[in-house]
């Protein structure tokens, strides 16, 4: 019943599944910060290199901060 999904994702999602975890090529992310970028989406982490690029690392740090301190 589901064999013509698994053959797609096994075939063509897998693939870019691979590709997208390679997160930071060419930056220097620190082992942490890959950490925190492999568990986002593809699409959250393209806003949030992209944010890096812009506003620098620490600035995502606060955010995270925040969100931790409103949330407890």
């Amino acid at each position: 019943m589901f064999s013509g999904a698994a053959y797609i994702y096994s075939n063509f999602v897998r693939q870019y599944v691979k590709i997208g975890m390679n997160v930071g090529g060419g930056t220097n992310y620190t082992d942490e910060q890959r950490r925190v970028l492999q568990m986002m989406s593809l699409d959250a982490r393209k806003s949030v290199q992209d944010y890096v690029d812009r506003f620098g690392w620490d600035s995502v740090e606060k955010a995270i901060k925040a969100v931790y301190d409103f949330s407890c």
